[in-house]
């Protein structure tokens, strides 16, 4: 936008600035100054439209001017805004591997990232080193179903998930990513209840999530004000994937 209004201001200045310029130069300049002054001391009309034409000016010039006062107050509001996260100090890299189905190959891959994580962590001036398939307000996260049981109520059958899916109360959409424990440290995202994924979450666990205080007060509305809720319940839910 702003390249935009300085190219647009460049354009319409040249153009102003040429047409002014060939219009002078244009004809004899002692004609033209003769007539000037003819019209500026007889004709009131040609002095009153003058005058029109600056008050107009000035009127502009005022609205431009509180406009891009308003704008800057605007977008000064704007950057005050606390998103919830960490924004300053903090370095983010895209790290992208090919698409497998062998376990073999998953299993190669998981054990780079891990090394990966290793080494940034000995960097001088690295804090906390974190991963995630989606930054936050990335735009590019995944919108996945869920669907609300307990550990008791997990279906053997994919028809006892069929049943389940009937019952609109249990089903939910909510955008998802995959994240490691210091994703939440890196960005100062705060544990309200429950836990921060660990090493006892892996592969061959029970999988687990962190869910945000806004769905679970949408789904667990009751149990949130408790003193002492279940953290399995409200702040880990359990994924069906």
């Amino acid at each position: 936008m702003l390249a935009f209004a300085f190219l647009l201001s460049t354009a319409v200045a040249a153009g102003l600035g040429a047409f002014t310029a060939a219009r002078a130069t244009s004809g004899d300049p002692r004609k033209s100054l003769a007539e000037g002054g003819r019209g500026q001391a007889g004709s009131q009309g040609t002095q009153r439209v003058g005058r029109v034409i600056v008050a107009a000016q000035i009127a502009i010039t005022l609205v431009l001017v509180v406009g891009a006062g308003l704008l800057g107050r605007s977008l000064k509001k704007v950057l005050e805004v606390n998103p919830g996260f960490r924004v300053d100090q903090v370095v983010t890299m895209d790290v992208s591997l090919p698409d497998v189905d062998d376990p073999k190959a998953k299993a190669v891959q998981a054990s780079f990232f891990s090394n990966l994580m290793d080494r940034l962590t000995q960097v001088p001036g690295v804090r906390k080193v974190g991963a995630t398939s989606g930054l936050p307000m990335d735009g590019g996260l995944p919108d996945g179903m869920f669907l609300l049981m307990s550990q008791n109520e997990i279906p053997k059958t994919m028809e006892g998930f069929g049943a389940l899916f009937q019952q609109k109360e249990r089903i939910g959409n909510a955008d998802f990513c995959v994240a490691t424990d210091g994703y939440f440290q890196v960005l100062g995202i705060p544990l309200i209840r429950g836990r921060i994924f660990n090493q006892r979450d892996g592969a061959d666990s029970p999988h687990v999530a962190v869910i945000s205080e806004s769905l679970a007060r949408d789904r667990w509305p009751i149990r949130i004000p408790s003193a002492t809720p279940s953290s399995s319940e409200i702040w880990m839910a359990t994924c069906v994937c």
